[in-house]
């Protein structure tokens, strides 16, 4: 099977394009990534251990190849221990591969799969009751397994094997984690089924080979061979052996080199259906690898552009599609674009090989380090001194509500209490979204009631906004979006708003042990990221929803509808 065929159209940056590919053969970039040359890289951005380990991800294909056999005969063993269901806690970075299984419809050796990726207790209450818990498995893929998510899931589902009647509850849990990480110690304590070791010292992002590979020879019965056969010729054609204008990596990277560097850093990725999880693969990748210090790239998924022009305002473009599906890149040949064109599945592992290999190049020509994520533990650490209210104090310590009209609330804090009218919701909202500006984008970050009539609701309401302000919107699920992109909307380039919207949960579902809920671990958390966007001056305002969903989401649309209007009255 070829590999994937890649396309890159510079448009307008043609000259930077070629300019930063010959930046990196002029620095022997390739030779020196491959070699391990961390100085590629800014060293004050390195970890206290010198980086050791921070390249490691190169080797997975290798780690792919010993661990096959132990994966098919773990997914045999899985099947005659009688599961039925498969339960992937796709919390982490490291998860994606198990959501693009169940978006392709992929078959599973007979088990019923379900990917969990929030915490938000109705959502986790409408997984809970379709599951028989004997009989189900749960995966859990965290590169060190001590985020807050991922430690109150485990607390809460253990607790509900064991419930269920099973003396040994780890029998129905298996790990994927590197090796000596604080999952794998739970594991062993719980006695886990197995436990999937990949090296240490890497961030999850950088383990796509892995994941995807497991997942794929695992549980979806693909030929282990064929998998690996493309992945190492893919390493092979991104290796320093391969001339540089052949080469598909350093290709790529000077591409996104050129995106950052020139103000196309909005990088918008289009895909099939069946691909948007691969595309959100990737726009984690480069994001979070991407975005420190004011630079970047923001890429943007699952986002609505009814007006083409839009693109037109220095945005870029990245299609990733199946051979045969029909094109959807832009018409207009100047805007700066890459196109991936893979055969089936079986492409997927390598592909993301090759980006990883891309982003790394990119970053050293941006001048930033892909393997840190600097602008993640504030938020983290504001969330824990919020949990730690909940546990000691039984509620929460929070500055009172700039707003408040019916079961809405809003909250401004910072800087921009000065910038946004304090005369109604509808002029806050106005005065809020006024501040755009034509290279910038709107991320509604979504914390509301995980119900399916919700998610479409704030989809509608999403593409509504990116229509009427102009620029492109996108809607990201939290917490998980912390994982996945967070670090952009806090370090990347300045320009964007973010609309946070919490919500009062439907129900109350304690954290075994730990004094709080998930509904107080999911605001916990909004208020961390919050506190940690207004102390790096990005703007932004959280709307709080009260009351039944229906009634309070009927609201959150008629206020934005006249927010909108009045922007309109004014220009």
């Amino acid at each position: 099977m070829p590999l994937p065929v890649q396309k890159i159209q510079p448009g307008v940056l043609t000259k930077e394009w070629k300019h930063q590919l010959d930046r990196l053969e002029k620095s022997h970039a390739l030779s020196r990534l491959w070699q391990r040359d961390l100085s590629l890289w800014p060293s004050h951005e390195l970890r206290k251990d010198g980086g050791k380990g921070l390249l490691n991800w190169l080797d997975l294909p290798d780690h792919l190849q010993a661990d096959s056999a132990h994966v098919s005969q773990l997914a045999h063993a899985v099947i005659a221990a009688g599961f039925k269901e498969a339960v992937f806690l796709a919390i982490s970075s490291s998860s994606l591969a198990a959501e693009l299984v169940v978006s392709l419809a992929l078959p599973t050796r007979g088990l019923k799969f379900h990917v969990l990726s929030r915490i938000e207790p109705s959502g986790l209450r409408a997984l809970e009751n379709k599951l028989e818990f004997k009989r189900t498995l749960f995966l859990i893929a965290s590169k060190s397994g001590k985020n807050l998510e991922m430690h109150a899931l485990l607390l809460y589902l253990l607790a509900k094997v064991k419930s269920a009647g099973l003396s040994s509850p780890g029998e129905n849990f298996i790990a994927i984690t590197e090796e000596g990480s604080y999952l794998s110690s739970l594991a062993r304590e719980h006695r886990f089924r197995d436990v999937l070791a990949e090296p240490r010292g890497f961030r999850g992002r950088f383990s796509g080979v892995i994941h995807f590979g497991h997942l794929f020879v695992g549980l979806s019965e693909f030929d282990p061979a064929k998998i690996m056969t493309i992945v190492q010729e893919m390493r092979d054609r991104c290796s320093p052996l391969t001339p540089i204008e052949q080469n598909p990596a350093a290709l790529l990277a000077a591409f996104l080199a050129a995106i950052a560097q020139t103000g196309f850093h909005r990088l918008i990725f289009r895909s099939s259906h069946g691909l948007s999880v691969f595309a959100r693969r990737l726009v984690h990748l480069v994001g979070s690898s991407s975005c420190k210090e004011g630079k970047g790239i923001i890429p943007m998924r699952g986002i609505w552009i009814a007006d083409p022009a839009i693109l037109e305002k220095h945005c870029s473009e990245c299609v990733v599609r199946f051979a045969g599906e029909a094109e959807t890149s832009a018409a207009n040949l100047q805007i700066p674009s890459v196109t991936v064109e893979m055969e089936g599945v079986e492409h997927i592992a390598a592909e993301v090989f090759k980006w990883e290999i891309a982003t790394s190049l990119a970053c050293s020509l941006i001048g930033v380090n892909p393997f840190g994520d600097p602008d993640f533990g504030d938020g983290r650490e504001s969330a824990v001194e919020y949990i730690e209210q909940i546990t000691v104090h039984k509620k929460l310590d929070t500055p009172r509500p700039r707003l408040v009209e019916g079961n809405l609330s809003l909250f401004v804090e910072g800087e921009l209490r000065h910038e946004i009218s304090s005369l109604s919701f509808e002029r806050a909202l106005s005065s809020f979204f006024a501040l755009r500006g034509e290279d910038g984008y709107l991320a509604i970050q979504n914390y509301a009631w995980n119900l399916p009539e919700v998610r479409t609701r704030m989809t509608s309401l999403t593409e509504r906004l990116g229509l009427q302000l102009g620029v492109p919107a996108q809607l990201v699920d939290g917490p998980w979006y912390l994982h996945l992109i967070g670090q952009c909307y806090k370090g990347g380039p300045r320009g964007g708003l973010s609309l946070m919207i919490t919500c009062d949960p439907v129900e109350r579902i304690e954290v075994p042990g730990a004094g709080y809920s998930f509904g107080d671990l999911v605001l916990a958390l909004a208020l961390g990221d919050f506190d940690a966007m207004v102390s790096r001056k990005r703007p932004v305002v959280r709307i709080h929803m009260t009351g039944p969903p229906a009634q309070a989401l009927t609201e959150l649309e008629s206020i934005v509808e006249k927010a909108l209007k009045a922007g309109r009255r004014k220009t």
